[in-house]
């Protein structure tokens, strides 16, 4: 599982590791690594951060390359296994092209549908006819 948001303003870097987001993961990141695995899945060019809280529901990860934001890598359901990322840097996308900075009216996947759940802190989701599995 993905998602797609924005986090506070930082300066962004695309990688020169492969930065295509799959339903399995980022890049080389695969969702049901240990961070440490992540580590070494990733390569010295990326810097793992400490644990933080990274929304108020998920503890996780910040993964930097040469200083700047990559993407966040989510532990969920009380487990030490990455079980989402979160990404918002624009230099990683799906296949066809749809990442952070790509507008509802410009993404691949058609028929979207807009939802907005009150009794989850009113967060809002949108899920496509056409989109990824997963």
């Amino acid at each position: 599982m993905f998602l797609v948001f924005l986090l506070p303003s930082a300066a962004f870097v695309q990688p020169a590791a492969n930065h295509t987001i799959t339903v399995g993961g980022v890049g080389d990141a695969m969702l049901g690594l240990m961070p440490d695995e992540l580590a070494t899945a990733l390569g010295p060019a990326f810097d793992i951060g400490d644990e933080v809280r990274i929304t108020v529901d998920f503890d996780g990860r910040i993964v930097t390359s040469a200083g700047a934001v990559q993407f966040c890598a989510a532990m969920t359901e009380n487990t030490d296994k990455l079980t989402l990322f979160l990404v918002s840097n624009p230099g990683y996308t799906t296949a066809q092209g749809v990442g952070a900075t790509t507008t509802i009216a410009e993404a691949v996947y058609v028929d979207e549908t807009l939802s907005c759940i009150p009794d989850n802190q009113g967060r809002e989701f949108v899920s496509f006819a056409n989109g990824p599995e997963g």
